[in-house]
């Protein structure tokens, strides 16, 4: 356990000493502000009116939860893919590349803590980017709009008080991250394969979006539900009434074994690669 923790503690080092892996953050503090900008100062009032059909809302809808609502969009299908991706494909194909696995694995720690050891942190580096977004809607949406009831209209339309609505916000950015993790872990298994980082990154993104591209055609939609890019889409239930806790642990349980298919996968080819020092 001590080895694994010094691994694990050797891989946070060399991730977060690197400034680049900071972007996504900084990335994600200014679609924060310049959505929290659009909401007070152009508020879709029309795309509300038109879902609500001459009813009306008191208060003000656009505050800071409804705005951390919609920031979950579009970073859940691009975004947050994209950027969890690169510490993702970097993790095994970087080191390959640089030549310095070698130099890793002669220190006494095994392969296998040292693989799981960056797939921790690459899982790890996912949540904290998750929690990030939702922390800075509700900090600058709070600052700029006020709280009020959480809003949401989809399918149908959602209004909760502030309590209900930062739970339920809790539950959507769970789920988010949960989404997530089997385009993390598909990428550290692509990683393994090559020792250019941006090739597995490339090849990742390209699988993702070709799939999410394929379960829309008439012929694949019977497996629709038990393709891993549906899984995107789970944190929406959260944001419904009532809340479908069956649908979400099933498509829950679905997502995490797509993580332990493509982490088992990932460890099988790293185990057994020649790297002797």
């Amino acid at each position: 356990m001590n080895l694994f923790c010094a691994a694990l503690k050797a891989e946070l080092v060399k991730v977060y000493s690197r400034p680049r892996n900071y972007v996504g953050f900084g990335l994600f503090f200014a679609l924060a502000t310049a959505l929290a900008l659009v909401f007070k100062y152009k508020p879709p009032w029309g795309e509300l009116h038109r879902f609500l059909g001459g009813f009306s809302i008191v208060g003000n809808p656009f505050n800071a939860l409804t705005m951390t609502r919609y920031m979950i969009a579009p970073t859940t299908y691009f975004f947050l893919p994209l950027i969890t991706s690169v510490i993702a494909g970097d993790a095994f194909a970087g080191e390959f590349g640089l030549g310095t696995m070698r130099t890793i694995l002669c220190r006494p720690v095994g392969r296998s803590r040292v693989f799981f050891a960056k797939c921790a942190v690459a899982m790890l580096h996912a949540l904290l980017l998750t929690l990030f977004l939702g922390v800075s809607g509700i900090v600058i949406g709070g600052a700029l709009l006020g709280f009020d009831s959480l809003v949401s209209w989809r399918n149908q339309l959602l209004i909760v008080g502030v309590r209900e609505g930062l739970w339920r916000l809790a539950v959507a950015y769970s789920l988010v991250w949960i989404g997530v993790l089997p385009v993390v872990a598909m990428t550290l298994l692509f990683s393994t394969l090559t020792d250019n980082p941006s090739r597995a990154i490339v090849s990742a993104i390209g699988v993702l979006f070709i799939t999410a591209i394929l379960v829309q055609l008439p012929w694949f939609r019977s497996v629709k539900p038990y393709v891993f890019t549906t899984f995107a889409d789970t944190w929406m239930m959260a944001v419904e009434a009532p809340i479908k806790w069956t649908r979400i642990l099933r498509e829950s349980g679905f997502a995490m074994a797509y993580v332990a298919f493509f982490v088992g996968a990932a460890w099988a080819l790293f185990t057994a690669r020649d790297m002797k020092c």
